[in-house]
């Protein structure tokens, strides 16, 4: 009953979803009671949804959903399953325009990825150095040696494209 001492109906008909992300530790308590309360399906990263969906340079030909593949194969390694990054961000650079998805994955993985990543090592940027290791230019020597070792991740262009093909 609400305050107005009218009863509340919910039609039977009516599904409530919601979502919760795993890797937040400071809300473990609200986590526990509501997996009490209710029932929970996990939904992990989809990279069957970015199939075919390439960014083309002369240098290089990056598969999208093998790049999701290997880097959440690196964060499960170093921080386990919960750090996994999801679909949503690529499929930004999926479902744009061939000649714009370069444009498209620089802005994801500058903007969104790579500070997520950062964030996600912060404490351990010997770990993140490893993830990173394709990005690594002989001329800038090691990357374990950087300040900031995101800094060598954020590309453009064809840089950008032939790094994360290796991946």
């Amino acid at each position: 009953r609400p305050y107005s001492g009218t009863h509340l109906t919910v039609p039977p008909n009516l599904s409530l979803l919601g979502t919760m992300n795993t890797a937040d530790r400071s809300i473990a308590l609200l986590d526990a009671a509501l997996r009490r309360r209710f029932a929970f399906v996990e939904i992990g990263p989809r990279p069957d949804l970015l199939e075919g969906a390439t960014v083309e340079t002369e240098e290089a030909v990056l598969h999208l959903d093998t790049l999701l593949r290997g880097l959440n194969d690196a964060i499960r390694r170093s921080l386990g399953a919960d750090h996994q990054i999801g679909h949503s961000y690529f499929l930004k650079v999926a479902r744009a325009a061939p000649e714009e998805r370069l444009a498209m994955l620089e802005l994801v993985w500058n903007n969104q990825v790579l500070p997520l990543l950062t964030e996600y090592f912060y404490t351990r940027r010997d770990l993140l150095a490893e993830i990173l290791a394709p990005f690594a230019d002989e001329s800038q020597g090691d990357l374990f040696e950087s300040p900031d070792v995101a800094a060598s991740a954020r590309l453009s262009g064809e840089d950008l494209v032939v790094a994360l093909s290796r991946i």
